[in-house]
């Protein structure tokens, strides 16, 4: 189904769906099952607030980042984006993100994690440590990736 999507809109998804959406011409948000997003603000092109209140999601979005700055917040961790394809979600944690391309900024409020190409970070585990970047092994890449539509 198609339809429009507006701002501060909260978008589901429930335990067998999945969606896609673009977000102007050149920015992809793929959700995963049983997500919630809500899209507090975005200028085309230029950057924005998103807001993961759960589940997973892939944001694809044009090379050189967004000019005026993009971050998602979720409960864990808040990611300054500035690279341009990542994914942020439950996996094997609470909250993993993950970069494709580009880099981004993961903000745990206690430390901040620099991520670029290849990298990820686990956070919202008990008992496990403090999180540290890591880089991802295909098998990891490949089960965030069957969240989504191909």
């Amino acid at each position: 189904a198609e339809g429009p999507v507006y701002l501060e809109e909260l978008i589901r998804t429930d335990v067998a769906s999945r969606l896609d959406m673009r977000l102007g011409k050149t920015t992809v948000l793929k959700l995963g099952p049983d997500t919630r997003v809500r899209i507090d603000k975005f200028l085309v092109d230029a950057g924005g607030e998103l807001t993961l209140e759960r589940g997973s999601m892939l944001f694809d979005g044009k090379d050189g980042g967004f000019p005026k700055g993009l971050s998602v917040k979720s409960p864990y961790a808040t990611i300054a984006v500035r690279g341009t394809r990542f994914f942020a979600g439950e996996l094997d944690t609470p909250l993993e993100v993950f970069v494709y391309r580009g880099e981004v900024v993961v903000n745990s409020g206690r430390r901040s994690f620099p991520l670029g190409v290849g990298d990820g970070v686990s956070l919202g585990q008990r008992g496990a440590g403090a999180p540290e970047v890591k880089p991802w092994r295909q098998p990891k890449i490949e089960r965030a990736n069957a969240q989504f539509l191909s």
